[in-house]
């Protein structure tokens, strides 16, 4: 199976993860939280909620005030992720 790339807002991301599923743990990401926040760190798991929505917990690379409190680690649907491929 190929892995596909696409564009999203003009930054390379692969939909397809390195093991060939949807488990990105151990990959480097940015993304966009809820908030509107570019968010960059380390993917540590991956699910599949109910649904089939794929959430992956991403430790981030440094703490970022969200909503009035520090986050050190933050939920991400596969959607909102952009993949880091120069590390």
């Amino acid at each position: 199976m190929k892995n596909s790339v696409a564009y999203k807002n003009s930054v390379a991301y692969s939909s397809i993860s390195s093991n060939g599923g949807w488990d990105r743990e151990g990959q480097r990401v940015s993304g966009v939280y809820l908030t509107g926040d570019l968010v960059v760190g380390t993917v540590q798991s991956s699910r599949v909620k109910y649904g089939g929505v794929v959430q992956h917990t991403v430790l981030l690379d440094q703490p970022k005030e969200i909503m009035g409190s520090v986050r050190e680690t933050l939920a991400l649907n596969e959607d909102d992720l952009f993949i880091d491929f120069s590390i």
